[in-house]
């Protein structure tokens, strides 16, 4: 196999894991979404949840992969299974905020219209809640598909100890040049190049149409996107052809004659599905994994040395918070900045490829002009660049739906009132983003806590950085349990510590921000 030919196969195999980890990630934040967005108990249980899942590094799902999928399934249709599933992990929280935000804000003459005229379950599902996520599910989809190039990495390598299996993939392929010695910077240069390429086909085949589209629904202005016109007159033109037969229209009201009987059996019984797949999944994991016992995780090194959390929980939260500060502090004027620009599609695709930019090819660089120059603080500086990748794309993109979901009539009545400048930046602006930014900052927050395993631990050419114990932070600790000592008991250590640290924020901070921007959801 020539290396050319060899590249378009990895390439096609992660294409593969990557469109069925969307599938499943659009499946799931849909469910998900609309069901917390609607019931306020499930919104007690499923949000939090969701911030938790978000936040947990993508290396804190690799007990769950190895007990499950590999154990159960074996190393070959289990290896596929458990990439697919880590690379969803890192595509779906994302998506499923941006539908429970897009429910929570749907305008409130719009829920009585709905309570007015009856119009309930399957109806209201297909007319009112699914298309009130189009927007902001386009926009999130774009970033989670880049957010899935940006993790492949760690999701086409499953290794615990001395439990390894190398899937073929542009993931593998990037990682395996960059840890061996010297660095083949070649290889991992021609498998960035390849997945840059594919996010730009990505963007102008499938998301540019799609934001287009979606947001000329918002604004009720016809948007056509720059690409596809060709495919697309084309495409419309077979179209055509079937449509004059009736087929679509016939096929459309008999499927949603049939969805009105059966959708409450359906909401019924997928719960109960839901319920008792929960259920036994816990059981199998309680008979597999003797790792959930006390004694187990106690065994772990790092109980030993409980001053490896708390300096690693210090460090990390001090790069956390830094990086979050200095996202909000350029993306909010960006996003003005864009949204009323006529280049808009242009930025979209520019930060799409950023957010997809997989991050370890900078290792290298780093390591050669901050960390070896500057010592600590280059390293401290390192980590603050990789977590800032790994972090501030998913605020900026939240912010881009948030000001592009403001409904037209605002906008008409800004400018017949002559609303203009820090006024209209402070009355209209601003409160209409509200909610998109807290969502911003939420999958932001966990996006960071993601990007620590990468940026707390960088590894060229079998060299580990950082080397001084006093800058490890958790994503160090945490990359340490996985790919070095083979422990088990001390990732899930690392990992109580960030669930714990998760759910405090989530009970005292983002809960209060959500309740807060509801003040802001739109009359009519």
């Amino acid at each position: 196999m020539t290396p050319l030919t060899q590249v378009l196969w990895y390439a096609a195999l992660s294409m593969y894991r990557m469109i069925a980890a969307y599938l499943l990630s659009l499946v799931f934040s849909l469910v998900f979404g609309i069901w917390a967005a609607r019931s306020e108990t499930a919104e007690k249980v499923v949000i939090p949840v969701l911030d938790i899942m978000q936040s947990v590094p993508i290396l804190g799902f690799f007990p769950v992969v190895l007990i499950f999928f590999m154990n159960v399934l074996g190393p070959v249709f289990g290896g596929e299974l458990s990439s697919i599933f880590l690379i969803f992990t890192s595509q779906v929280w994302n998506m499923a905020f941006g539908v429970y935000e897009s429910v929570r804000m749907i305008p409130k003459d719009v829920e009585e219209m709905a309570r007015f005229y009856g119009i309930d379950g399957w109806l209201r599902l297909v007319k009112i809640t699914i298309p009130s996520t189009y927007l902001k599910l386009s926009y999130n989809s774009a970033l989670s598909w880049s957010s899935g190039w940006f993790f492949l990495y760690a999701s086409e390598i499953l290794s615990v100890g001395g439990a390894e299996i190398k899937l073929p993939g542009l993931g593998s392929y990037l990682v395996i040049a960059l840890t061996s010695s010297p660095p083949r910077i070649w290889d991992a240069v021609v498998a960035t190049a390849t997945i840059l390429t594919l996010v730009v086909l990505t963007h102008l085949l499938v998301w540019e149409p799609l934001i287009s589209i979606s947001a000329s629904k918002v604004s009720e202005v016809s948007e056509k996107p720059r690409t596809l016109i060709l495919l697309r007159r084309m495409a419309l033109f077979g179209l055509e052809r079937i449509k004059r037969g009736k087929f679509f229209e016939n096929i459309a009201e008999k499927f949603s004659i049939l969805m009105t009987e059966i959708y409450p059996a359906l909401i019924k019984w997928s719960k109960i599905a839901f319920i008792i797949m929960a259920l036994l999944s816990a059981a199998l994991l309680l008979r597999r994994a003797p790792l959930i016992k006390l004694s187990y995780l106690l065994s772990s090194e790092y109980m030993r040395e409980p001053q490896l959390l708390i300096t690693g929980t210090i460090n990390s939260l001090r790069r956390v918070f830094l990086a979050l500060m200095i996202s909000l502090a350029w993306t909010l004027p960006t996003t003005i900045l864009i949204q009323r620009s006529k280049y808009k599609e242009n930025f979209l695709l520019l930060f799409e490829l950023a957010a997809a930019f997989p991050i370890p090819v900078l290792w290298p660089f780093l390591v050669k002009y901050m960390i070896l120059p500057m010592g600590k603080q280059g390293f401290e500086l390192a980590a603050l660049v990789l977590i800032l990748f790994g972090s501030q794309f998913y605020l900026l993109f939240n912010m881009i739906a948030g000001a592009g979901s403001m409904p037209p009539e605002i906008d008409e009545m800004r400018k017949i009132f002559g609303i203009r400048g820090f006024l209209a930046l402070r009355k209209i602006t601003l409160p209409s983003m509200f909610s998109s930014v807290v969502t911003g900052l939420i999958t932001a927050w966990g996006g960071a806590w993601n990007t620590t395993i990468m940026a707390e631990y960088i590894n060229v050419g079998g060299r580990i950085y950082p080397s001084d114990v006093g800058q490890y932070g958790l994503g160090t600790l945490l990359s340490l349990a996985a790919w070095q000592l083979g422990d088990i008991s001390s990732l899930l250590i690392v990992l109580l510590v960030i669930m714990l640290l998760i759910v405090v924020f989530n009970k005292t901070i983002w809960r209060a921000l959500y309740n807060y921007s509801s003040r802001f959801r739109f009359e009519g």
